[in-house]
């Protein structure tokens, strides 16, 4: 059966496992490239509760999907990282009124509380998005006033200038007003463009984790505390590795990677 990708290289079987966290790897050359990287989560993964493994495993499903629908790699990257960063957290802030959703039903023996979910995690990130989207724009527009008001300003200044006033605003502090409010205006619209991209991210995720299909043999939604099994195919998931073991036979006569 096919087991989990390794984490550094994502193209071979990870049949070596970190021995505190259980992250898979395809050899001790992957392992030792990701060290780095790795050991600053380790022991994180390892102080929560065990259920954090499934979020790793579906953590790399996730990206896996976020990629193949065209989403930058290091979008992908930073995305999945500040939402495992806060799936470690109990939901304390958020609301846990979700009727679905991974891990909506488990409880962390670490703190007694229900452990926060991608989908909560997801959807409250989308709305602090939405809140920053509308202050950036109120920025945006407050300084287009601000730029109309010194660009006729600048053109006032210039008449005097023509008609000889010594009394004429001085045009160098005006230009160099003009340019810093060009400069904080393209900032902001940097900004606001960065927040649209992100949010179009998790909505995309947020489609993804509400439409959580079946599984292939029992009709049980694939969705942990059920651990998801995904070929490497794509066109098959199932919620344990007994229904995809039971599946196999039949499968594996229209499955494209195990025909090639």
């Amino acid at each position: 059966m096919l087991a989990n990708l390794c984490v550094q290289c994502e193209k071979n079987d990870g049949l070596l496992l970190c021995s505190k966290c259980g992250t898979p790897y395809c050899s001790k050359k992957c392992q030792n490239r990701h060290w780095k990287k790795h050991k600053e989560q380790c022991g994180k993964i390892v102080d929560k509760p065990i259920e954090l493994v499934k979020q790793v495993e579906l953590a790399m499903g996730l990206k896996r999907e976020l990629e193949y629908n065209g989403i930058d790699r290091s979008n992908v990257d930073k995305l999945l990282e500040g939402m495992f960063e806060q799936c470690t957290e109990n939901i304390r802030t958020m609301s846990s009124g979700y009727s679905s959703g991974p891990w909506n039903p488990d409880y962390s023996e670490y703190t007694g509380k229900s452990l926060c979910t991608f989908r909560d995690v997801c959807q409250e990130q989308k709305n602090g998005l939405n809140v920053e989207y509308a202050k950036y724009q109120r920025e945006i527009a407050s300084l287009k006033v601000q730029r109309d008001a010194i660009t006729a300003q600048k053109t006032y200044a210039e008449r005097e200038l023509q008609k000889g006033s010594s009394e004429s605003p001085l045009l160098l502090e005006i230009d160099e007003n003009l340019k810093k409010i060009n400069i904080e205006l393209k900032r902001i619209k940097d900004l606001s463009k960065l927040n649209s991209n992100t949010n179009h991210s998790f909505a995309i995720l947020l489609h993804k984790l509400h439409a959580i299909p079946k599984c292939l043999i029992c009709g049980t939604d694939t969705d942990p505390p059920n651990t998801v099994k995904m070929c490497e195919c794509n066109g098959a998931k199932y919620c344990s590795q007994d229904c995809q073991t039971a599946d196999w036979d039949t499968h594996k006569m229209t499955c494209a990677t195990y025909k090639a």
